[in-house]
């Protein structure tokens, strides 16, 4: 069932041929997008996305899609080649590629002769600038229905809207970028400058109601959601990583089946697999960390482009290198950048957060317990440990007394088909992580 702000989302975009949806971080964008693939009938679907976010939209139309029709997801699972990747299109399909994917020459030249229902660009923000690869593809896709999903419509400036008004339809601001910017822009030249720079916005009122013609938006302060929702992010390792990964989990498996793995010995064999979906591996000797995968690091950077700036956010992990991979994603989508570990306390003298918004990197061990949180609504999870209560704490961190926004998100990265899923799966269910995981590995069916 939809909720509320869903079903008015879905009675705005139906009737249009093209529609952005701006729906905060959380809200269900993708849900609303399924939604009118199934009251549209649409057969022929095109969703552009970006690359962490492609295992999201499996799992949702495997969940929500309704109407008949093969969905293929060319995420590179069997397809080692653009060829053989191009080879799996079946059309007419629902055809699910990333953003850097979908432009090349081959692809883009199957992708632009065929006229589809529907195109689906989700974090549409991909587009803003309207002279890249990836926008100019776009905006020459024939479609009878176009639907832009993002929470971030404008990240740095207004003019961001460019580039997507194209895409979904280019009389809304015209085709000329020039125009639009004297339109929307007093600009002005500095000497060591070779192009004019903007000093200031103007006409923004007009462009608002321009706009508003194909926009539905949702906040999240007028909500209809849960106070807390929990929200699970597939990401999928990279084939370096997963021969590592089952390399070392049919070894574990094998010594289950001979009985020579004990509760002590398989807490530090489940670390190790850990340490490669958090996409680490470390040398003890050297005491030198390797990094073996980026796909935990990517879905990181996606979600904290979408959540807004005047927010905090709270990134927990497991691992020394969990934290190494949230200042670095924080200082790539310009977030100010804050620590709680062994190594490091950056809250507030009465254990609180600091009140400017900021990415706040916690080492679950070290944050779990006695630190006050709730100046963020938003936790992500990179990895989590084995202990149900610690894992029980960090929740709690965030969604406490004081804690004054009306919903509080939970993010959970977790890579697909590995450990991760079983952790995760004993979390939700209050069970002894470590029985469920070994319980989970012994049944798996592996040739050794």
């Amino acid at each position: 069932m939809l909720w509320k702000h869903q079903s008015e989302a879905l009675d705005f975009v139906k009737p249009r041929r093209s529609c952005l949806l701006d729906m905060a971080c959380g809200t269900g964008k993708s849900r609303v997008a399924i939604e009118c693939i199934n009251k549209t009938n649409a057969k022929s679907v095109l969703v552009i996305c970006p690359k962490t976010v492609m295992a999201v939209w499996r799992r949702e139309l495997e969940r929500w899609l309704c109407i008949s029709g093969r969905v293929t997801v060319l995420d590179g699972r069997g397809s080692s080649t653009r060829k053989a990747r191009i080879a799996k299109l079946n059309m007419p399909g629902i055809i699910v590629i990333n953003y850097q994917s979908a432009w090349r020459k081959d692809m883009a030249k199957v992708l632009l002769d065929h006229h589809w229902d529907m195109v689906i660009c989700d974090e549409s923000h991909y587009l803003k600038c309207h002279t890249t690869h990836v926008s100019r593809f776009a905006r020459k896709l024939k479609a009878t229905r176009r639907l832009c999903l993002t929470g971030t419509p404008m990240p740095n400036s207004p003019l961001d809207i460019f580039g997507q008004a194209l895409f979904l339809d280019e009389t809304l601001f015209g085709p000329s970028w020039h125009q639009f910017r004297n339109t929307y822009a007093v600009l002005k030249r500095i000497p060591t400058v070779p192009v004019p720079v903007v000093a200031k916005l103007k006409n923004l009122d007009y462009m608002n109601s321009v706009l508003a013609l194909v926009t539905y938006k949702v906040r999240q302060d007028v909500l209809d959601l849960p106070p807390v929702i929990h929200q699970e992010i597939p990401v999928a390792l990279s084939k370096t990583a997963m021969k590592m990964y089952m390399s070392l989990e049919r070894a574990m498996i094998a010594d289950m089946e001979g009985g020579v793995v004990t509760v002590s010995n398989a807490l530090v064999r489940l670390l190790r697999l850990q340490q490669i979906t958090s996409g680490h591996v470390p040398d003890d000797e050297s005491r030198t960390v390797f990094e073996v995968d980026t796909a935990k690091y990517e879905a990181l950077v996606d979600l904290l482009d979408q959540i807004a700036r005047d927010q905090s956010v709270v990134v927990f992990g497991r691992f020394r290198h969990d934290l190494v991979v949230a200042r670095r994603a924080a200082e790539a989508t310009g977030w100010k950048y804050l620590e709680l570990s062994g190594s490091a306390n950056d809250l507030e003298a009465d254990a609180t957060m600091q009140k400017t918004p900021h990415v706040l990197g916690v080492q679950i061990a070290s944050g779990g317990v006695g630190v006050d949180l709730s100046r963020a609504a938003y936790a992500i999870y990179l990895s989590t440990g084995f202990s149900l209560g610690q894992y029980e704490q960090s929740v709690a961190r965030l969604h406490r007394p004081g804690q004054l926004a009306k919903h509080v998100h939970y993010y959970h990265i977790v890579a697909a088909g590995t450990v991760d899923e079983h952790v995760q799966a004993a979390l939700e269910a209050k069970a002894n992580v470590v029985e469920i995981v070994l319980g989970s590995l012994a049944k798996k069916n592996v040739h050794i």
